[in-house]
């Protein structure tokens, strides 16, 4: 059997004991032929030769795996599950098969990689995890406004993590049985390890945001001790399941071939603030006066650790022990924060006045998160809601202009004629207001911010959010309920666009331009996105022409305004 039909198999598989049968065939080819084939040569920036996994058996491999209409179906059943259950002790012989499948394709994603791992460089290796967390956003696309990102990781490190989804099932194919459960193993493991490394800075990041957004709304009576329960759960799940992929009968033979994994998920920088936050709370299990007293009195010594933690793990220092790192390391910025916290506790601790060291104990506290806060989101993929809130908070205008959807009726009509009736003029006036727009001063339409929400169906109002008193529809919400995608309704509206202006496409796709804004919600601890449509000032008139008439769109008065050109040109005469 040929490698390309092997893996097919793979990809098309559509239950357990097809996957596993196919991947012992992986495992039987591999041992019958060179590793060469499985490479090729590249040359680096400085014309150095290096050998790396063809993309087909990485990036392809990865991308092929998470298609699977049954992987894809697993993982909705599993999510599906936990939510109803909330663990998987109450699982289903049915879910038990699901996981199965979930967890041997996950081992797929890393076969190669795990039985190449000393062959592949460290840069690679990144490359390949990072698509992988590519392959994973997708995943959220497809399950849509149901399920988030941390949802679907979380459910890959139970899927992973549980002994009960391992696979062992007896080949009877010639293979070394032996290697073949032990390059599984590694799988698991480097699976497992990407999972939290990509899991970890979203929790830090939805931990911090709550955080602070509850020490704004309840101000003076805001309890340092919430947070820090808050910190301690991220920092117990994060630990349970390091522990977990540790995998402590793997011989020390194995464990070498992927010493590089477990030095490169020792630096991540996830990792370096989660140490961070634990020399910090470390002791506080009441947040009683006495722990807090005996945190300050040892804050020299804590202060010392963490000097030398920073000397020992971040390049602009001689004292560094890794391996060349050319980018940023943007945890640093936190380390000096978390340096400057105890070096305040350090100050204080020779006063011989309790309360005013508790005092100001509380007070560094509560800055340190608002500083960590800063740093971790700073970077976020989560919110973009800072950069957008002040045209949110303007309402419309004639630069600004709000719709619910881009295209989805959210208001109860009479019958399917009027439904229909309204998505054809919703789509239309979207598509108006740009033209519009670009004839007037240019500006921006943002889609999924909703105004008259007392209108709204009741099927839709619960997937209506609220934040700073506006609310949002995810833009991906009403995609789903339309059985449409994004690059079907931007292909809709350019011809649309076409047929009301008789302008050429390039001319068209000219003046305006799609961009997607995260907004966090808190009460959900995920975000939702709305879609921007940018539009620029056309450097020429736009008509909207029928076989009996021209109109001149024009933007006024925060709203369209379909003008006689006949008057426009006269008031410009007079």
């Amino acid at each position: 059997m040929e490698l390309t039909e092997i893996l097919n198999n793979i990809y098309k598989t559509t239950n357990k004991v097809e996957l596993f049968d196919s991947f012992c065939n992986l495992e039987l080819f591999m041992e019958r032929h060179n590793s060469d084939i499985f490479f090729e040569e590249r040359l680096s920036k400085e014309w150095s030769k290096h050998l790396v996994l063809k993309n087909d058996y990485t990036i392809g491999h990865i991308k092929n795996i998470c298609k699977n209409q049954y992987f894809i179906k697993s993982v909705l059943s599993i999510l599906k599950h936990q939510k109803d259950y909330k663990d998987f002790r109450l699982t289903s012989d049915k879910i038990l098969e699901d996981g199965f499948f979930v967890n041997l394709s996950l081992n797929c994603c890393f076969y190669f990689i795990t039985l190449f791992s000393n062959k592949l460089s460290q840069s690679t290796i990144d490359y390949i995890g990072s698509y992988f967390f590519g392959e994973i956003k997708k995943l959220e696309k497809y399950f849509s406004y149901e399920f988030n990102k941390i949802e679907i990781l979380n459910v890959f490190e139970n899927v992973v993590f549980n002994r009960r989804f391992f696979p062992k099932k007896d080949y009877n194919a010639d293979i070394n049985a032996q290697i073949f459960y032990g390059i599984l193993k590694k799988s698991r493991l480097i699976v497992g390890h990407y999972l939290i490394d990509f899991s970890a800075p979203i929790l830090l990041s939805n931990s911090f945001k709550k955080i602070v957004s509850v020490k704004k709304k309840v101000g003076d009576e805001f309890s340092l001790k919430d947070s820090v329960n808050r910190l301690k759960s991220v920092l117990k799940k994060y630990n349970s399941l390091s522990e977990g992929f540790k995998f402590d009968d793997l011989s020390v033979d194995e464990y070498k071939n992927i010493s590089s994994f477990d030095y490169y998920f020792k630096t991540k920088e996830s990792r370096k603030i989660l140490s961070l936050i634990n020399s910090v709370i470390a002791g506080l299990d009441n947040f009683s006066h006495d722990e807090i007293l005996k945190i300050i009195n040892n804050s020299e010594d804590i202060l010392n650790k963490i000097k030398e933690f920073f000397y020992k793990n971040y390049n602009v220092f001689p004292k560094y022990d890794g391996s060349e790192i050319k980018e940023g390391q943007w945890s640093n910025k936190s380390v000096l924060n978390t340096i400057k916290f105890f070096a305040f506790l350090d100050t204080v601790r020779e006063s011989n006045n309790d309360q005013w060291k508790i005092d100001i104990f509380l007070k560094c506290f509560s800055d340190w998160i608002d500083d960590l806060n800063e740093n971790i989101n700073y970077f976020s993929e989560l919110d973009d809601y800072n950069e957008i809130s002040s045209f949110l908070k303007l309402g419309e205008n004639n630069l600004i202009e709000f719709k619910s959807t881009f295209g989805l009726p959210i208001q109860v009509c009479a019958d399917e004629e009027a439904f229909t009736a309204a998505k054809k003029a919703i789509f239309e006036e979207i598509a108006k207001t740009i033209l519009a727009m670009a004839n007037s001063d240019g500006g921006d339409i943002f889609i999924g911010v909703v105004e008259k929400t007392e209108k709204i169906k009741d099927d839709i109002k619960p997937d209506i959010v609220e934040r700073d008193g506006i609310y949002f529809l995810d833009i991906h919400f009403s995609f789903k309920k339309e059985g449409k995608n994004f690059d079907s309704k931007r292909l809709s509206l350019q011809q649309l666009l076409r047929n009301l202006t008789r302008e050429r496409l390039d001319f068209l796709d000219s003046l305006f331009s799609f961009h997607f804004y995260k907004i966090f919600i808190e009460d959900k601890g995920s975000s939702i996105e709305i879609l921007n449509i940018k539009v620029k000032k056309s450097k020429k008139i736009i008509f909207i022409k029928n076989d009996n008439w021209i109109t001149l769109p024009k933007r006024l008065n925060g709203r369209v305004e379909l003008v006689d050109p006949a008057d426009e040109f006269q008031n410009k005469i007079i």
